[in-house]
């Protein structure tokens, strides 16, 4: 140490200047910096460890003091803790808070987040056990009036309970009120019924009253096994035989449940039984459509594969279910075939063509060219232009044909036969598929023939639905 009157150097410890005899003082900070330097090296390590966590606390700290988000989180959650005591400040805070960050979208956002998971929070709490009324209308009129004051003071804001969260707010509110309240009046009810009528409009949403649910279930257990018998057969129906019998067995058992879902005054479809089955229906037919339609475009059956989608729409609610097949009905819409009573006629005689439905011998077909006989040639040419591939039709005797008539359809293009039925009589009952190949074929002629040289009528002969592929 040295003295500070001479400037000579003494001893460690020494109390006067071996030189000038001057007092020497003791400089604490110095002492305190030699005996951490005579610290063991473990300690020091230790020391600056907490030295370092201090520094990043008080930086932490003060970061999250200043965070408009953490603030904007804390304003909030004092609001709704002092909500019948406070005087709103709060909320005047956090629009302030908004006002200073205007003109930062990341962190307007940022709040936006955290006021709605905030305050859908409060929303959730009410969801609850309430053992009286009194407490039930306190709970909720308390949250009711606290989300009014929030969306009239920002008027529908957007990063503060927005007006479509307020409303979504709102409605979830008023069911779960109502169920609660109807749970409660279910406790009370002196007969079973009332019991029953109650717990019935306990929403599934309404976690906490679950033995409400039981309680539908045991009640009408009989009502649905004798339901659940109506259709028995068909849930246990061999599901690797996906064919429209099975689907058309699957429409009806929904039709069943949809007609039937009120036995006795009790409403079935409430009870899990019910939901269950229901879906398992509508899983199975729509397992089964898409057997069924993949089958048919195999065959090129576009229009009967449409038909049975649109038809099976009818009868499903679950929207995920309707899109699905909607989205089906257009990928089959690219692929529909043209009508040959669309195209161009280029001549005809004896014949006539609709687009309308008929009905022949209790069948209905929905489109048809129709070959009458008066003693000659009954033809029909249509201009295709060389734009399909393929021709499909069905030949159908109509019903006033004479037992002792006789005739012959034939297709040709040019000089080129593409089509001959062969001999068609009453007797026969004909019934024949046509199914030829139109590649590059631009006029088509279709001949309705007779060798018949009896008393001549009107006797028709039909092509069902003839069908262009391309």
């Amino acid at each position: 140490m040295f003295c500070e009157k001479c400037g000579a150097k003494n001893a460690k410890g020494a109390k006067f200047c071996e030189k000038c005899g001057n007092k020497l003082e003791v400089n604490k900070s110095n002492e305190f910096l030699e005996k951490i330097k005579n610290l063991p090296k473990n300690t020091k390590l230790a020391m600056g460890a907490v030295l370092v966590f201090i520094i990043v606390a008080i930086v932490v700290l003060s970061i999250l003091l200043n965070n408009p988000v953490k603030k904007v989180s804390d304003y909030l959650d004092d609001y709704y803790g002092r909500y019948e005591k406070t005087n709103g400040r709060e909320l005047v805070n956090i629009k302030d808070i908004l006002s200073n960050n205007r003109n930062d979208e990341e962190t307007l956002l940022k709040i936006k987040k955290t006021s709605d998971a905030k305050i859908g929070s409060w929303v959730k709490n009410f969801n609850t056990n309430y053992k009286n009324r009194d407490d039930l209308d306190k709970a909720y009129q308390k949250i009711r009036n606290l989300l009014k004051t929030i969306y009239d003071y920002y008027k529908g804001l957007d990063y503060i309970l927005n007006d479509s969260k307020y409303q979504e707010y709102l409605n979830d509110l008023s069911d779960l009120y109502s169920s609660k309240v109807n749970y409660l009046y279910g406790v009370k009810a002196e007969d079973e019924y009332s019991k029953y009528a109650y717990f019935e409009r306990v929403i599934k949403e309404d976690s906490f009253y679950g033995e409400a649910q039981k309680y539908i279930q045991d009640y009408v257990k009989e009502e649905l096994d004798d339901y659940l018998d109506e259709f028995k057969k068909i849930l246990e129906a061999d599901e690797k035989v996906l064919n429209e019998d099975l689907l058309n067995d699957y429409i009806e058992q929904l039709k069943y449940l949809e007609d039937n879902k009120i036995v006795n005054n009790l409403d079935l479809s409430n009870t899990d039984t019910y939901k269950e089955t229901y879906q398992k229906t509508v899983d199975k037919l729509i397992e089964t459509l898409k057997e069924v339609v993949k089958n048919k475009e195999k065959d090129l059956d576009y229009n009967e594969a449409y038909d049975l989608i649109d038809e099976v729409l009818e009868y499903i609610k679950d929207e995920d279910k309707q899109k699905e097949l909607e989205k089906q009905k257009e990928e089959l819409e690219d692929k529909l075939p043209d009508n040959l009573v669309d195209k161009h006629v280029v001549s005809y005689d004896n014949s006539y063509a609709a687009k309308y439905g008929v009905t022949i011998k209790d069948k209905n077909y929905q489109s048809y060219i129709q070959f009458s006989f008066n003693g000659e040639a009954a033809t029909r040419v249509y201009r295709l232009n060389k734009d399909y591939k393929r021709l499909r039709a069905t030949i159908v005797v109509g019903e006033n044909w004479p037992g002792n008539f006789k005739g012959e359809l034939i297709i040709t293009s040019g000089d080129k036969e593409l089509f001959k039925s062969g001999e068609i009589t009453k007797e026969s009952n004909f019934t024949a598929k046509i199914d030829i190949d139109i590649t590059d074929i631009d006029d088509i002629t279709l001949e309705f023939r007779t060798t018949d040289d009896g008393d001549y009528n009107s006797y028709y002969l039909y092509i069902v639905e003839p069908y262009l592929y391309k």
